[in-house]
């Protein structure tokens, strides 16, 4: 990766906070999301449904995503 004006290491930095900042965060906003409209389909249109399908999903999909790319960096 070519980069004008930067190091290596800033480089570097900016792919850890895309890889393990930015994109488990758009996971977890999306099934919050998805969440949000599943509720009222259901009647189930409260806070705590919300949260448990968040973390429900996303926690381990976050865990699973942050083991591939570990893995895919060795």
């Amino acid at each position: 990766m070519v980069i004008i004006g930067g190091s290596l290491g800033e480089s570097q930095f900016t792919d850890v906070i895309v890889t393990f900042i930015a994109i488990p965060s758009i996971i977890i906003i999306g099934l919050y999301l998805l969440a949000c409209t599943i509720g009222p389909l259901f009647d189930l249109n409260n806070l705590t449904f919300r949260i448990i399908f968040t973390l429900a999903g996303g926690v381990p999909t976050v865990i699973f995503y942050s083991k591939s790319q570990i893995k895919r960096s060795d």
